[in-house]
């Protein structure tokens, strides 16, 4: 199965943050996301499990818009993000039928991936993506912790950076030198695949033409060869 990830939605197609702080404001995705179920033959959520989900941004919910008005519900994707820590485990992803192969599934799961508290500390930043994700009996490998700096704010510890990598430590570093983000993706220690990026986005695997939208669905690509 392919992922196909995607960071945005074409035109004519609207999402919003909805998990964490923004459950309570967007309560109406429970219903929305039911009844899109229901509509297609699909087994509805319990109500307040439903909303467990929403709460951990486990719940995506996407829209039509035609003329700037919000129209009904096309797409949903369902995931347990906090039972099994690392895992996001998709439940169900469904989109309706006239609105397939329009690259909302890919976006609702890239979603599901990199929706990623950002925390800055001592000139490092660090998101987390998770360590598997499980769909329709098939996992794939996430990368896990993102650490990424910059040389200059480095300066002296840029080697240090380098080196810092524990024993079997699986994650992506990257590290920008303010013209382009240069990354490894790591797996039990050792670097598998060499990214290039602008930033977060435009990201491609060292010696090969595709051009990933986040950084982290390249490093997804090379763990999953």
């Amino acid at each position: 199965m392919s992922l196909a990830l995607k960071t945005s939605l074409a035109k004519g197609y609207w999402n919003h943050n909805s998990g964490g702080e923004h459950a309570m404001k967007h309560i109406g995705d429970l219903d929305d996301a039911n009844e899109l179920l229901a509509a297609n033959g699909q087994e509805t959520v319990d109500r307040d499990e439903l909303y467990d989900y929403l709460d951990h941004s486990g719940l995506i919910v996407v829209r039509q818009i035609k003329n700037r008005d919000v129209l009904d519900a096309v797409g949903v994707a369902v995931a347990d993000k906090y039972s099994r820590p690392g895992v996001i485990d998709v439940k169900n992803i469904l989109v309706s039928e006239s609105h397939r192969n329009k690259g909302i599934a890919g976006f609702m799961l890239g979603k599901l991936i990199t929706d990623s508290i950002v925390n800055t500390r001592a000139n490092v930043s660090t998101a987390f993506y998770g360590k598997s994700l499980e769909i329709a009996d098939q996992s794939y490998i996430l990368p896990g912790v993102h650490v990424m700096s910059s040389a200059i704010n480095l300066g002296d510890n840029l080697q240090k950076f380098i080196d810092s990598a524990p024993l079997h430590w699986n994650g992506i570093r990257s590290i920008d030198d303010g013209d382009i983000t240069t990354s490894e993706v790591i797996r039990d220690g050792s670097t598998v695949a060499t990214l290039e990026s602008n930033g977060f986005i435009d990201a491609k695997i060292k010696g090969q033409s595709a051009t990933y939208d986040h950084i982290a669905f390249a490093a997804i690509a090379a763990l999953n060869t």
